[in-house]
């Protein structure tokens, strides 16, 4: 078996500025310069997603793009896991999943699973 090696992640300002550099000089000559971890393949990925990237907090690690597709659900989630929380409840993944299930339920939305995945 071959062994495991370790993921890395990069700051959304190392990508952005390792796609800059990509930019002037081309993948090639980024993927010397700033080693050989960013793969040509995650160069031109991070090209790509520029746009986006310059939006994004810089500090962060990853790129969540997608728009929610129930966003006052996720917050009366949100509030509620807050609520029950403040008064010391504890509060599992599984009490989260009943909880939306029923206020989706409540709010009459009707192709919401709540799945964990």
């Amino acid at each position: 078996m071959g062994s495991k090696e370790r993921r890395l992640s990069y700051s959304i300002a190392f990508k952005i500025e390792v796609a800059n550099y990509a930019e002037k000089h081309g993948n090639r000559a980024a993927e010397r310069r700033f080693g050989s971890p960013p793969s040509g393949k995650m160069i031109r990925e991070w090209r790509k997603q520029r746009k986006i990237q310059s939006k994004q907090i810089r500090v962060k690690k990853t790129l969540r793009s997608c728009a929610s597709k129930w966003p006052k659900l996720e917050q009366y989630v949100k509030n509620w896991i807050i609520d029950h929380r403040k008064n010391r409840n504890a509060v599992s993944t599984k009490m989260i999943l009943i909880g939306a299930r029923r206020l989706a339920t409540e709010m009459s939305i009707t192709d919401f699973a709540g799945t964990t995945s």
